[in-house]
């Protein structure tokens, strides 16, 4: 597939994303499985850990303590190695180990940015909710504002509100359209979890089919979602900012690659 370096309207950048998705599938979805079991199931543990523990507050706190900050991260750590891997497909290359090598390094960073966008948004919800969806899409490229650009936490709260100044009807629009899609495909994979496992005998585990749909969903939709987010990311740049390959290549400390190569990822 050829990966273009050009402004991508709303629609284009949901259907590139599928093109990207459907290019990597197998890699996006045993990347998908592994990380989204782990926060699925760490949430679903919290769950029936209140259900079934719901005298003894000390227990329940501490599920709460463990499961909550280990899914946050689990989901930094995905949402930032499939952002950096889909992003450098642009230059035409890229191997996926020094990718997540890269990006492992840049996670704390990372982790600081997302917290900091947490709060300021939060706190725009306390003031107004206006104010809050306002402030929420103007940081919505901090993330990729440290793993492909290498910003720091601060530096990626400004980067990101620049990026989007004067567009962020655009980015309300995509953001709508990727949260109907999202549901669209979560809601009936977990409402058919249940009678999927009865069919095929394993109606023994049915109290696992919350935690086994949403995991199943979030396979595809955590891939998806952070191909959609590059692909709006880089045709935003490219509108704004005349975004070409030699720029992309300076982000990544790396040189472009020729035009006509677009080689897969390599172990």
């Amino acid at each position: 597939m050829t990966y273009q370096l050009r402004p991508y309207t709303v629609g284009q950048s949901i259907g590139k994303a599928l093109s990207i998705y459907l290019d990597h599938i197998f890699l996006f979805l045993f990347i998908g499985l592994a990380f989204s079991a782990i926060s699925s199931g760490s949430l679903y543990w919290v769950t029936r850990m209140v259900q079934s523990q719901a005298e003894q507050t000390s227990i329940v706190f501490l599920a709460i303590l463990v499961a909550f900050p280990l899914n946050f991260l689990v989901n930094a750590l995905i949402s930032s190695i499939l952002a950096r891997v889909i992003a450098v497909r642009f230059l035409g290359s890229g191997s996926l180990r020094d990718e997540v090598i890269v990006t492992l390094r840049a996670l704390p960073k990372a982790i600081v940015a997302t917290l900091l966008t947490l709060f300021a948004t939060f706190g725009g919800f306390i003031l107004l909710v206006v104010p809050g969806i306002i402030v929420s899409l103007g940081l919505i490229f901090v993330e990729l504002a440290v793993v492909v650009e290498g910003c720091g936490p601060i530096a990626a709260l400004k980067r990101s509100w620049n990026l989007t100044k004067g567009l962020k009807g655009n980015v309300f629009g995509f953001t709508v359209l990727l949260s109907i899609i999202s549901s669209a495909v979560v809601y009936p994979i977990q409402y058919l979890a249940g009678p999927a496992l009865r069919l095929i005998g394993l109606g023994a585990i049915d109290a696992w089919a919350p935690m086994l749909g949403q995991t199943v969903a979030n396979a595809f939709l955590l891939p998806f979602s952070a191909a959609a987010h590059v692909v709006f990311y880089i045709g935003m740049r490219v509108s704004k900012e005349s975004l070409d390959v030699e720029s992309l290549a300076k982000d990544f400390g790396s040189a472009p690659a020729p035009a006509e190569a677009f080689p897969s990822f390599s172990g």
